[in-house]
């Protein structure tokens, strides 16, 4: 599971919002911490603790907290901002598993092209 997951752990809290929502109160740092290790999941099922310091992943993991700060500080409501995680987290998931199928595709035909 990710909870044991030492590079998913390691992340940094979420940044603090530079507009302040009343719903804030009900959304902690530490279920913001949560949507965070969700979306980055959603990229990395099973990162390891090497992949956090690559350039590469280390942009996309700064991308995925823009993202979250972003929906906080736009959400209207606490359910707003759960569903908009929600929604990203699809979404991200979905062009994952595209990218995966894509890269075995071709590989596929590349073997069948050298055959």
């Amino acid at each position: 599971s990710s909870h044991n997951n030492p590079s998913v752990s390691s992340l940094p809290r979420p940044q603090s919002p530079t507009t302040n929502n009343p719903w804030h109160s009900e959304v902690d740092n530490d279920q913001r911490y949560e949507s965070v290790k969700r979306l980055v999941s959603a990229i990395f099922p099973h990162p390891n603790p090497a992949a956090v310091v690559d350039p590469t992943i280390k942009a996309l993991i700064d991308y995925v907290y823009k993202i979250e700060k972003a929906m906080y500080e736009n959400a209207a409501s606490a359910e707003e901002y759960t569903h908009l995680i929600e929604v990203k987290h699809d979404k991200m998931q979905k062009e994952v598993n595209e990218k995966k199928e894509k890269r075995i595709r071709d590989a596929a035909a590349a073997r069948a092209a050298m055959q």
